[in-house]
């Protein structure tokens, strides 16, 4: 499979950063309902 839109390693590094953002905020929703309690 060949991703188009992603040849340049800044986006891959973006998109990757984004993922890993939405997988922590995943693991803890804790901490975010008590941010939004607050």
């Amino acid at each position: 499979m060949e991703h188009a839109g992603l040849e340049s390693p800044e986006e891959f590094e973006v998109l990757s950063n984004e993922i890993n953002m939405m997988e922590v905020r995943e693991r803890s929703p804790c901490s975010l309902s008590s941010r939004s309690s607050t």
